[in-house]
């Protein structure tokens, strides 16, 4: 649990397929501070498929998604899945023997 500067209550936890419509409302604010003569509804749509193919994932369990909660109300995501460096590495990947995120997420995050 996190203090804000308002004393609100912060909760950093797994996002849940519950939060799925709050998540995809975020997408709005992946499109901020694009520049005036570019098409918005492109960075938009960029935006929501991000979120879409992040909760995909994680319910898939290639992945995860983390939200920042106060109450009812989603502030923030971050989304953690792993990738193929261009050497062939995996990274991004905590347990690569046992399974990417087989329990890493509840134990690196204290869920």
């Amino acid at each position: 649990m996190l203090l804000g500067m308002n004393d609100s209550r912060v909760e950093i936890r797994a996002a849940a397929g519950g939060d799925k419509a709050a998540v995809l409302g975020l997408a709005p604010r992946l499109a901020e501070g694009v520049a005036a003569w570019r098409d918005h509804a492109q960075p938009l749509a960029a935006g929501r498929r991000w979120l879409e193919d992040s909760m995909a994932a994680a319910a898939a369990g290639d992945g995860t998604v983390l939200a920042a909660i106060d109450g009812d109300t989603v502030l923030g995501v971050v989304s953690l899945r792993p990738r193929r460096h261009f050497t062939g590495e995996l990274d991004g990947c905590p347990d690569p023997a046992h399974g990417c995120w087989r329990g890493v997420p509840r134990l690196r995050a204290g869920f």
